[in-house]
């Protein structure tokens, strides 16, 4: 890169300082400037042009113009100074900077996803409220939303749950406590049940709802079963010594009734349909509506997308279902109102007889 802006600098100075024509040679002396930038080169091509004598070309000979040479030497002396300049020294910077603003270890932070993994039952934390508790039992047999997090994270963690409430309170057909569970895992050791409680009423006054409702469970307190758990679903975070922070993923782990992973939502804002879709996606077959399965098989969830998307060949599938139902419906409709006509008239026929 230098070697490129240097020859660049001096073929641009050779035009404006040295004169003649476009090659940066002078009148006496054409293309000398050209031939090559290092002094033995130089010499070689002033003394192949006649302009000097074997030791010193520049200054001694007569054939050569001094106004020429003191132009050449400027010419020479301004372009490595500006060759320097912008070519080698903002590498080294940008070098640098890049060194510096690039956060390290960054590319630890991934969520590989780990389907149908069973989550740890026998796992222990404690609540919002200091209790301990078993993460099987949160989860009831019902779906559960798994996000793991730090209480006093200074902005993601914060967007995240703040997210996740906004969802629950947007999607309509599942509700809180009732058709899903959410459970948050703290992975810091410094968070407390005072940390989870303040998380949980925000969570809980986004949601409009009351801090007393169930559904929603903030738990701490087992740093090393937090990062057992962190290992199952695939999160993987890292502790920056520097800024004193959790460098972590945006993610929504969805699990069934037992313990099974079933679906990865990512974002810092969640889609009611999604959400939706995947809380029905986590439910029992048995627990399932028909409504349910019939939105399951028209939405597929689409990994590039990064969400559901309509399946348009299930969707023709079931029209052409509906159609055909339609169909037979109708002519079974019809083949009972002639069989009634038919019946009516044998009667008539048969009294006038």
């Amino acid at each position: 890169m230098c070697s490129a802006a240097f020859r660049t600098c001096v073929y641009v100075l050779q035009s404006f300082v040295w004169g003649g024509d476009q090659r940066g040679s002078c009148a006496r002396c054409p293309g000398i400037g050209t031939v090559s930038f290092t002094r033995g080169a130089g010499v070689n091509a002033a003394r192949r042009m006649g302009c000097g004598p074997k030791r010193f070309p520049w200054a001694e000979s007569r054939r050569y113009d001094r106004g020429c040479v003191a132009r050449r030497a400027a010419g020479l002396l301004c372009s490595g100074v500006l060759a320097l300049a912008y070519g080698c020294i903002p590498s080294s910077i940008s070098d640098s900077r890049s060194s510096i603003d690039s956060p390290p270890r960054l590319e630890e932070v991934d969520v590989v996803e780990n389907l149908e993994a069973e989550l740890p039952a026998e796992l222990r934390f404690k609540d919002q409220e200091g209790r301990e508790v078993r993460l099987g039992d949160l989860i009831q047999g019902k779906p559960t939303v798994l996000t793991l997090a730090y209480y006093s994270c200074p902005m993601l963690c914060g967007l995240v749950l703040s997210a996740l409430a906004d969802v629950v309170k947007e999607t309509r057909g599942v509700r809180l406590g009732e058709d899903f569970n959410v459970v948050t895992v703290s992975f810091d050791p410094r968070d407390s049940a005072e940390t989870a409680a303040r998380r949980r009423k925000a969570a809980f006054e986004d949601m409009g709802r009351a801090e007393n409702d169930h559904g929603w469970s903030f738990l701490h307190g087992n740093v090393l079963g937090a990062q057992t758990l962190a290992d199952v679903v695939g999160y993987h975070f890292f502790f920056d010594e520097k800024q004193q922070e959790f460098a972590h993923p945006a993610a929504l782990i969805f699990v069934d009734g037992s313990g099974r992973v079933k679906r990865y939502l990512y974002g810092l804002k969640f889609s009611p349909a999604d959400f939706k879709l995947a809380v029905l996606e986590t439910k029992a077959g048995n627990a399932k509506s028909t409504l349910d399965k019939v939105l399951l098989y028209c939405y597929r969830y689409d990994p590039e997308a990064g969400s559901y998307v309509l399946v348009a060949e299930q969707v023709m599938r079931l029209s052409g279902v509906l159609v055909l139902g339609c169909i037979l419906l109708a002519l079974a409709f019809f083949w009972r109102r002639e069989r009634r006509r038919g019946g009516v008239g044998g009667l008539k026929g048969d009294v006038s007889r």
